[in-house]
């Protein structure tokens, strides 16, 4: 034998015994010192070399022990190293290739139950998914983007009937009434001339007159300014009140409730009238647009939690009764970001009936 390799060897055979395509069986003799170690092996003639007698053979049907020997006395000779009896034993010993994995047949398609559920897992990975992904996308531009109003509130346009000098007062309507430009909504007595009667009485001469005209009823009653709707008062009868003080709310049989928001001052360049807003209501109701249709500085001197930029907006649908005077939340934020979050928010609920039905 000349050379072996882990797949063959070569031999000269000077006598011709050997055939090409023809199979052998042999032996392969390895000396561990005082050890021979034998090797049974089939192999198979596949090339000769006529004026050398040299046949060039390749083993056939090796098991996996006869392969690691091969392989680990190979590379011990290459190495420069010297083949022990305890190595070829080691080897021989222990396993030195993977078992063979189960064959699995992933060609088949799931059916049945099993199909059902991947797709409802499919399906409820994605709404999921989605979801986390819109409030991530909702929180970022809210913190970036959207420009959040300080303090804002459900409002109806009123009008307030005051009380033109001090007196108690005496109501003429209830909470929800109609009344007519002109109808009186309340009476007031002065209390002053209560007093004047008594220092009269306690004086030595009192005039009889004076006494007598003083001592008349001297009431006077409030009208109202408008064709409107009592929607709340500030008294109860017989209580005494200042100069100024509203007695009566009043509110416009067809007047709508609008929302007045205050912004921080920084944030007057974005508030333009016509600009479109959000607006978040209370009690779980859908988020409504609005239009903001006027912008004004405060009056008094900003207050750093309410701002200085009052705004009042005109929401783009009618708001109900019971939201009046609730906290709204308002946001202003650029026109292709509202578009691309309602276009989301329609993509959801148009998947989430879809997967419903």
């Amino acid at each position: 034998m000349n050379d072996i390799s882990a797949s063959g060897f070569s031999v000269i055979n000077e006598d011709a015994r050997l055939h090409v395509d023809q199979v052998y069986r042999g032996r392969l003799l390895f000396n561990f010192d005082a050890v021979e170690f034998v090797l049974k092996v089939n192999f198979k003639v596949i090339h000769q070399w006529a004026d050398e007698h040299r046949f060039g053979c390749e083993f056939q049907d090796l098991g996996t022990q006869e392969i690691s020997t091969l392989r680990l006395l190979i590379s011990k000779f290459l190495g420069g190293e010297i083949a022990q009896v305890n190595d070829v034993l080691t080897t021989l010993s222990r396993e030195n290739f993977t078992k063979a994995r189960k064959a699995v047949n992933t060609s088949a398609g799931l059916t049945g139950w099993a199909k059902t559920k991947a797709l409802l897992a499919t399906a409820l990975m994605f709404v999921v998914g989605l979801g986390a992904f819109s409030y991530l996308l909702s929180t970022l531009a809210s913190h970036y983007l959207v420009t959040a109003a300080r303090s804002a509130s459900v409002t109806l346009p009123q009008q307030a009937v005051l009380m033109p000098k001090e007196g108690n007062v005496e109501l003429l309507v209830k909470v929800g009434a109609t009344v007519k430009a002109g109808m009186p909504v309340a009476r007031v007595q002065a209390p002053w001339a209560e007093q004047v009667t008594t220092l009269l009485k306690a004086s030595a001469t009192p005039d009889p007159k004076l006494l007598s005209l003083l001592q008349t009823q001297m009431d006077y009653t409030l009208p109202s300014p408008c064709d409107c709707v009592v929607l709340s008062t500030g008294v109860t009868n017989g209580q005494f009140l200042e100069r100024g003080k509203p007695v009566v709310q009043l509110v416009p049989p067809q007047s709508q409730p609008y929302v007045q928001a205050n912004f921080d001052y920084v944030d007057y360049a974005k508030l333009t009238a016509g600009r479109k807003v959000m607006l978040t209501l209370p009690d779980g109701l859908p988020e409504v647009s609005g239009t903001i249709s006027q912008v004004q500085m405060t009056d008094a001197i900003p207050i750093p939690a309410l701002g200085a930029v009052m705004v009042q907006i005109k929401p783009d649908q009618a708001l109900p009764a019971s939201v009046v005077s609730s906290p709204v939340a308002v946001s202003v934020a650029p026109v292709w970001f509202d578009r691309l979050r309602m276009a989301v928010a329609m993509q959801v609920k148009k998947f989430t009936q879809t997967e419903a039905g």
